[in-house]
């Protein structure tokens, strides 16, 4: 732990590093790309175990990234990086320390509760470690019943 603190003050702000468990980190300022999507420290980033309309969806994909962008944008982030993409972008369930809005809620998680993404169950289900499928199902759950996001859009 003590380790993995200075490994973390030596790298300073804006770093990729492994945590004490070795699974890789990318931290800094987050920029918001899409929906689902986030540029950090140079690097694109996807949000784990979501679905977002996507900027070409009209009208929900503007909304969307709207919503993600009042979440995150310019904002200090936490990514664990889970898996790859086809596309060779780091896949992570990212975090905002000390952001209250957030709380203990992946970014994922967020955009799931406000209607704006919705659970991608194949990616979360049964992973070591990353399963999130409880709570973003709840999350999904919740947003449909309140009809908010892409749920109370006609």
């Amino acid at each position: 732990m003590i380790g993995a603190c200075l490994a973390m003050l030596m790298a300073g702000a804006g770093s990729s590093l492994a945590d004490e468990t070795g699974q890789k980190t990318i931290n800094g300022m987050a920029q918001v790309l899409d929906a689902d999507t986030l540029l950090v420290n140079d690097r694109e980033v996807r949000l784990y175990g979501i679905s977002a309309p996507r900027l070409t969806d009209w009208p929900w994909g503007p909304f969307a990234r709207a919503a993600l962008d009042s979440f995150a944008h310019g904002k200090e982030v936490n990514c664990l990086v889970v898996e790859t993409d086809r596309n060779h972008r780091p896949v992570a369930r990212c975090l905002m320390p000390g952001d209250d809005l957030v709380g203990d809620k992946t970014l994922g998680e967020v955009m799931i509760r406000a209607g704006w993404a919705t659970h991608q169950r194949l990616a979360t289900h049964g992973r070591a470690g990353t399963d999130m499928t409880e709570r973003y199902d709840d999350a999904e759950d919740d947003a449909r019943a309140r009809t908010v996001g892409i749920w109370g859009l006609k």
